[in-house]
This record gives structure tokens, C-alpha cells and sequence, in this order.
């Protein structure tokens, strides 16, 4: 499949109109990485340790949420756990799940919950290719 980048929310465009994407990795190096990165391309980005941090953001969270990256192995619950439970409880949000485990790199999505896999590692480019496509 061919990933076509969209072009960068309009930083002037009313906040309703700026694509929300929560972030949620365990690792704090990795997770403010991707999250410096989707700001200086204009999302407003949040951000959550684990699945049930995410889900308490997605809950307090006032309006909608564009779309949720997560890793995969995480204390506790599941990156694919959480996507399960966001179709669920937020259906229509799509989900990135973000993996290191090399077995899931050409597997596509792991299931009806997942919209894309992002394998780790990934180039900025290729994180910034896959929320362009799952916004579409």
C-alpha cells in the first residue's frame, strides 16, 4: 500500500479543525519523540504511560480524539488489548499500533481494532506517512 502524506493541519484553522492524537508508549524517551514531533506538524498531541492512563485521557478529554498511536507491549495491559476496548468504548478512533517484535512488520493490522502497524524502529517520515493515512 501506498502511504500519500497529507498536508499539516493549518495552524490557523479553528481547534476543532486540528486533528487530536493521543500518544502512549511506556518508554518516556520514545513517547515525547513522537509527540515533539506530530506538534511541530501541528496536532495536539497527548500523552499516556500505559493503556489505562490512556483511556482515563480519552475519558477527561473534552472533545474528540483523532486517533490513538500505542505501542504494543506494555505493563499491564496490552496495545492491543487497548485498541479492542477503544473500538469498543470510542468506536471510529482508529489506532496505531506501534511494535518492535519483528513478526508483526508485514502482518498489516492485527485485528478489526488495529487501523495500521507502525514496527519499530520507524523513521519520522514513516510515523508522520502512517497519521496522515489513518486521518484520511
Amino acid at each position: 500500500m501506498r502511504i500519500t502524506p497529507a498536508a499539516a493541519p493549518d495552524a490557523h484553522a479553528s481547534p476543532s479543525a486540528v486533528p487530536v492524537l493521543l500518544v502512549v508508549d511506556d518508554d518516556g524517551m520514545v513517547r515525547s519523540v513522537i509527540a515533539r514531533v506530530l506538534r511541530q506538524q501541528g496536532y495536539d498531541v497527548l500523552e499516556a504511560v500505559d493503556a489505562e492512563g490512556a483511556l482515563t485521557v480519552l475519558g477527561n478529554h473534552p472533545g474528540r480524539v483523532s486517533a490513538v498511536l500505542t505501542d504494543d507491549l506494555m505493563p499491564g495491559m496490552s496495545g492491543r488489548e487497548l485498541a479492542a476496548v477503544i473500538a469498543r468504548v470510542y468506536p471510529g478512533v482508529p489506532v496505531v499500533l506501534m511494535s518492535g517484535d519483528g513478526r508483526d512488520a508485514d502482518a498489516g493490522p492485527a485485528s478489526s481494532s488495529v487501523s495500521a502497524m507502525l514496527p519499530k524502529p520507524f523513521s519520522l517520515r514513516g510515523l508522520l506517512e502512517t497519521v496522515s493515512w489513518i486521518l484520511r
